[in-house]
């Protein structure tokens, strides 16, 4: 029948036994679970580090937020305003960057000139005559706006 010829290498070198690579296979698959393990720990840390920065941002943005509103929202003040002899009290809401100012008491449209101290009270906006105007006294701030209003 046939004989069985060995074969060589280029160089003659004998090709190695396969023992060697089922051992090599053998202790890869012995540290897998290790490596498992602490790729399971070094996920659960990144999870963890992950949601406390998006939990800290959050908070932050959440605070900015807070505090631009306070900046930007217009607080009532009690003004104090006379004309004659006549002192008054009434809370000023001074509207969103200057348009929709209200007196809570009054149906005119109030125009306040901090400066100088003077209250206008116009029936209409367009004719200047229609205005009376008033010397404001004290401007008593958002505190004694709430106490007066309650």
């Amino acid at each position: 029948m046939s004989t069985n010829t060995k074969k060589q290498s280029l160089l003659g070198k004998a090709p190695r036994s396969t023992k060697t690579t089922k051992n090599k296979q053998n202790r890869s698959t012995a540290t897998k679970p290790n490596n498992i393990k602490q790729s399971a720990n070094t996920s659960a840390n990144n999870k963890a580090a992950q949601k406390s920065k998006s939990s800290l941002l959050t908070t932050l943005g959440l605070l900015l937020f807070i505090i631009i509103i306070i900046i930007i929202i217009p607080k009532p003040t009690l003004l104090s305003y006379h004309k004659l002899g006549m002192v008054s009290n009434s809370i000023y809401w001074p509207g969103v960057f200057g348009y929709g100012a209200t007196l809570l008491d009054s149906n005119l449209q109030p125009q306040l000139d901090s400066k100088r101290k003077a209250l206008y009270l116009c029936t209409d906006t367009v004719n200047s005559k229609s205005c009376q105007k008033y010397k404001v006294i004290a401007d008593n701030g958002i505190i004694a706006a709430i106490k007066a209003y309650f």
